[in-house]
């Protein structure tokens, strides 16, 4: 729901076709969102910079495995983790439409 009503700094906003893609791969399945932000952006303003999604159903390991990894939005890309395993981690970058930072949740 959130990447559907974020709207960048600079006017930016997520393309549908990705925000329905994520909802069908997402839907029905809990998740943990974490924030991005820097010290100086978030203070100013309640905005940050992107967001890291983990499947909340699996294990955290010392050692990266990417099991619990969904994506990551970052200015002007989704990150999709492809394969490499920890050592070489291979990611394929998605334009999302947004190039700047954008409120957080909740703001």
């Amino acid at each position: 729901m959130h990447l559907s009503k974020v709207k960048g700094w600079s006017g930016g906003k997520i393309r549908r076709p990705m925000v329905e893609g994520i909802r069908k791969h997402i839907s029905r399945q809990n998740v943990w969102v974490i924030e991005l932000s820097v010290p100086e952006l978030f203070s100013a303003n309640l905005r940050k910079i992107g967001e890291v999604v983990l499947w909340s159903d699996r294990e955290v390991e010392t050692n990266r495995d990417f099991t619990s990894f969904v994506l990551a939005r970052l200015p002007g890309y989704f990150a999709v983790y492809k394969s490499g395993g920890a050592t070489n981690p291979k990611f394929q970058f998605v334009p999302s439409g947004v190039t700047s930072h954008v409120p957080l949740i909740g703001t």
